[in-house]
């Protein structure tokens, strides 16, 4: 079953029954916030260390889990609507890496986080569909990562003639790891709803992060697309229409 239907299967379910599962799914997310919150409150209480660090990414990854659930839900119900705002690129990116490092566990002392943005690059977007999509694409980045985990990130506008998306102008952003890549004959096939490259081994996941992320950026109007890089890792771009500038 493809994405249109799907979607058409879901619009065809009656609206009180949609409002009955987004309202169960609300109550589900904010049940898992709650014990995420009590959990990260207790071990703040806990000595620096190994042990704190593990229970500090589980929660994060509980968090995350939840979000991606009701964030795939609302997809698929078509009932998501992104609020757009006026963000500094860099500034939202060097917080979200700050609380990634104090959150998650694998990034303590020896990830490398690098964001190369002109500081005075601004994109308009919903902040809360900017952040699914970064943690979702550091997460991979992390989860598939070589024993010395570095992520750079960079931006930039294009100039006209230069764009993809209907002529417009338009920023991308781009994502590069030195993780193990994927194989060139399934590049094509990562954005689709449960599909798992076959090098991932028996590292856990169910193949939903990467489809999220196509169908959000698809909401705000951009485009998303994936390729190795020459020296190893997979490389993430992503391109957003001339509503997104500089200035």
């Amino acid at each position: 079953m493809d994405d249109k239907q799907e979607v058409k299967q879901h619009r065809d379910i009656s609206p009180d029954i949609l409002e009955q599962i987004t309202e169960d799914a609300l109550s589900f997310t904010h049940s898992v916030k709650h014990i995420a919150l009590v959990v990260s409150a207790i071990s703040d209480s806990l000595p620096p260390g190994e042990e704190r660090n593990k229970i500090l990414s589980r929660n994060r990854k509980l968090l995350a889990l939840a979000d991606d659930y009701l964030t795939c839900l609302r997809l698929k119900c078509d009932n998501l609507q992104p609020q757009p705002s006026r963000l500094q690129l860099a500034e939202y990116l060097r917080e979200k890496t700050i609380d990634l490092h104090s959150t998650d566990g694998r990034l303590f002392g020896f990830t490398e986080i690098a964001i190369d943005i002109p500081e005075d690059l601004h994109i308009e977007i919903d902040k809360k569909v900017l952040g699914v999509i970064v943690d979702n694409i550091l997460e991979n980045s992390l989860k598939y990562a070589s024993s010395n985990p570095a992520i750079r990130i960079s931006a930039t506008v294009s100039n006209a003639a230069d764009c993809s998306l209907n002529g417009k102008q338009e920023i991308e952003i781009v994502f590069v790891d030195n993780g193990r890549g994927v194989p060139e004959n399934e590049l094509h096939k990562i954005f689709e709803h449960g599909y798992r490259a076959t090098n991932v081994n028996n590292i856990p996941g169910d193949g939903s992060g990467l489809y999220i992320i196509r169908r959000l950026i698809e909401r705000c109007g951009g485009n998303i697309h994936a390729e190795n890089n020459k020296n190893g890792g997979l490389m993430v771009v992503l391109k957003f229409p001339e509503k997104q500038h500089k200035g």
